[in-house]
């Protein structure tokens, strides 16, 4: 059973903070990255950044979720369905990008997951997690509250920017799945 929760949110407000949190994420990998914004069409598969590593020429996709939330709750919140009128599945189904880099703006921390890493730590577990609704303008959003510790479980690295940290997370076009 969901719950639903206040306020409504705006498409608008939410895409400045995320669009906030992309060039925090884009800064951060310049120095050992050349950041490129995905284009339309890739943002439509899941995608807002493409990394291409300035020593090897590998290529890296990133999808970028910025959640002030998460700081005061201590959860991830884990988009399973997209827009509810539409029955639209969530990014966590849908995005095709290697990384998720999930920042949340108040501590300044970005936690680096492979997506398929997610993916499969929860497969078949999602029940085991609260589900949320979160109104937007017209619909709802779905997502599943996993606990911040999870998902440094699944995480390749957790960094503290908020601390100015400079270390330049591993992130490899050439994994196995």
């Amino acid at each position: 059973m969901s719950i639903h929760t206040q306020p409504t949110y705006h498409f608008s407000t939410q895409q400045a903070q995320g669009d906030v949190g992309e060039q925090r994420i884009a800064a951060f990998c310049a120095p050992v990255y050349r950041v490129r914004w995905a284009t339309r069409a890739e943002q439509r598969r899941g995608l807002d950044l493409v990394l291409t590593h300035r020593e090897t020429g590998d290529v890296t996709t990133v999808e970028v979720k910025t959640d002030r939330t998460a700081g005061r709750t201590g959860n991830a919140f884990i988009e399973t369905v997209s827009v509810d009128t539409a029955g639209r599945r969530g990014w966590l189904y849908t995005s095709t990008a290697d990384y998720l880099a999930y920042y949340i703006p108040g501590p300044g921390h970005l936690y680096l997951v492979r997506l398929a890493a997610l993916r499969n730590a929860l497969a078949g577990r999602l029940s085991q997690y609260p589900e949320r609704s979160i109104r937007n303008e017209g619909y709802y959003t779905v997502g599943v509250l996993v606990p911040l510790a999870e998902l440094r479980r699944v995480a390749e690295t957790v960094v503290d920017l908020a601390k100015g940290l400079e270390v330049i997370p591993t992130m490899r076009s050439n994994h196995a799945d």
